[in-house]
């Protein structure tokens, strides 16, 4: 037996030199001494093939005289190459499809899974029953939709034709954290993980368009990060932040090229906040800390968006998003986190009053016969 360590450092697997070479000096003491006991062996070995090939011949022979299709075949039975190499060459369909690492890596999880459960991958109708099954009973239905949803395209790549349910769920209200919260736990994180939240409070990033922002995003002039490297087919955009925030990310160490954060990916930024976050909640003894997560901060500015300007067209550019769908949430969080918001409202009707009430901030929300309504949020 040979021990086999792993490094703390990069994670690589690696043996005692001195276990190799007696393991080899094992091996070669079990080998013939004979050359014509090394043939004879040899011998035999072609000859169990040749009984292999015809037991194979015959297989294949019977299945035709059932008159089953090679193609009916492999939706009847997993391939004997094992289910590990039939996902990675999926997977590695989807990266020269162009698929981002995140979908690449969570297609093949759920694949992965839904073969633990049960489910031959070339059979839709083992799918259609394992997901109606008591068992999956507890999963939830995003859950369930993500695993449809890695199924469909497995089967797209295979040319495999079959009507797969879609998974309904509706869209839980997300937690707010109050903004003291908040500050409270990314002011215990470590430095780079503390810019690295207040980044995403500011912009309304998702984790993995904050990991993609780059030294030159940052406008220091006008105080500004652009997001160019949006995720789920978002638009680009660019955020007014505070100086503040600005300093802080100019002064963390260039130590990963043209990246501003240096964590391999969104995984391993996760995996330490959670360490952080358990850490602050005992120091603290607060356990609401615990609720907030990445996400949390996209859905506090998008709320407090919401509530400062009353515009659904200003969050859903604060976002990202395509669609209007998905910001109309926000204008319910923002009347139940921040209270009913009021404004000051004026009327500007010709060119001179518009430069005017564009000067002091106001914002245009409606207009009617002519007339331009302009409003700004009261600040007392």
């Amino acid at each position: 037996m040979i021990q086999r360590y792993v490094c703390k450092s990069c994670g690589r697997r690696f043996s005692d030199p001195s276990d190799l070479e007696r393991a080899k000096q094992v091996a070669d003491s079990y080998l013939p001494s004979d050359l014509n006991e090394g043939i004879n062996s040899q011998i035999g070995i072609q000859e169990n093939a040749k009984y292999a090939q015809g037991a194979k011949n015959l297989t294949l022979q019977t299945s035709e005289q059932k008159g089953v299709s090679q193609g009916e075949k492999q939706q009847q039975q997993q391939p004997e190459k094992g289910i590990e190499i039939v996902v990675k060459d999926f997977q590695h369909q989807l990266k020269l499809e162009g698929r981002v690492d995140v979908t690449v890596r969570n297609y093949g999880y759920s694949l992965l899974r839904l073969a633990k459960l049960g489910v031959n991958l070339y059979d839709p109708d083992s799918f259609r029953e394992v997901m109606s099954s008591d068992a999956l009973k507890t999963m939830t239905p995003i859950r369930k939709n993500g695993l449809t949803k890695a199924y469909k395209s497995f089967l797209a790549h295979n040319n495999i034709k079959a009507e797969i349910p879609r998974v309904k769920y509706k869209r839980k209200i997300p937690y707010i954290p109050p903004k003291e919260h908040q500050d409270q736990l990314f002011s215990s994180c470590s430095t780079q993980m503390a810019a690295f939240c207040f980044t995403m409070q500011a912009t309304a990033a998702r984790p993995i368009e904050a990991l993609r922002i780059e030294w030159v995003d940052i406008d220091k002039p006008h105080k500004r990060i652009n997001i160019n490297h949006p995720a789920k087919g978002g638009n680009c955009r660019s955020i007014q932040v505070s100086e503040a925030l600005i300093d802080m990310l100019l002064a963390l160490p260039h130590l990963n090229g043209k990246l501003v954060f240096t964590y391999r990916n969104i995984d391993n930024a996760g995996c330490i906040f959670r360490r952080m976050r358990n850490r602050a909640v005992k120091k603290l003894n607060n356990p609401e800390l615990k609720k907030i997560s990445f996400y949390s901060c996209r859905y506090w500015r998008a709320t407090k968006e919401r509530h400062a300007k009353g515009n659904p067209d200003a969050v859903q550019y604060l976002l990202g998003h395509s669609s209007l769908a998905y910001v109309q949430i926000y204008a319910q969080l923002a009347a139940q986190c921040f209270g009913d918001q009021e404004y000051d409202i004026v009327e500007v009707r010709n060119p001179q009053e518009l430069r005017e009430v564009a000067r002091k901030g106001y914002e245009k929300f409606d207009e009617m016969n002519g007339v331009h309504f302009y409003r700004k949020p009261k600040t007392d």
